[in-house]
């Protein structure tokens, strides 16, 4: 798919395009990240992830997801230290709760909901080198409303990276006047240079 060609080409520190999937209700949007999140890691391209999702529940949700995918035999068989975590010189858990995975092989993952503010993200002195926004959109959202969670993701949270930060984007068309509706369409200021892939009708 578009999204996983996007993830091959991935390297660790090296701008790339932003890349913005705008697909329907049961694509594997979300599955497909969940899954590409690891294979990240794997490779060693991505250490640093931020999930933003317009809730801390479902933010929250994500990171969850994606700790089930660690746990894996393969990953354990093949590359143990990114399933395991990653501990102090005492033995302890360093961060492993249900909005921040860090894993031994360096891989962290925190989760952030637009609903308790876009603190300024940092993990150990390190800025996210993936940004990614999942359920962004909600269906009761008004301008106003979208007005407010652009402002946080332009000048709060997208500030939190840097030039060589990457930017993951996916959700479907819910409402005419969200976030997405206004990147696929143009209106948007941000992130101009994105790859879009859709909107996909989710019938033909």
């Amino acid at each position: 798919s578009d999204l996983w060609s996007w993830a091959w080409e991935v390297e660790y520190e090296k701008p790339q395009r932003p890349f913005i999937g705008v697909w329907p209700r049961g694509g594997g949007k979300s599955a497909s990240v969940h899954a590409m999140i690891p294979s990240l890691g794997a490779r060693g391209v991505i250490r640093y992830v931020l999930y933003v999702s317009a809730t801390q529940e479902q933010a929250d949700k994500h990171v969850g997801e994606i700790a089930n995918m660690l746990d894996n035999e393969y990953l354990d068989e093949h590359y143990p230290k990114l399933t395991q975590r990653k501990v102090n010189k005492y033995g302890q858990a360093v961060a492993w709760r249900r909005d921040r995975l860090a894993t031994a092989s360096g891989l962290t993952v925190d989760g952030l909901g637009l609903d308790v503010g876009a603190r300024g993200i940092k993990f150990e002195d390190r800025r996210p080198d993936l940004i990614i926004f999942d359920d962004i959109d909600q269906e009761d959202d008004t301008v106003v409303t979208t007005d407010n969670k652009e402002d946080k993701l332009t000048r709060k949270i997208l500030q939190t990276g840097t030039a060589k930060t990457k930017v993951l984007g996916l959700q479907n068309l819910i409402i005419p006047h969200g976030i997405f509706a206004r990147i696929t369409s143009g209106e948007a200021d941000y992130l101009v240079n994105a790859e879009v892939s859709g909107p996909e009708p989710a019938i033909e």
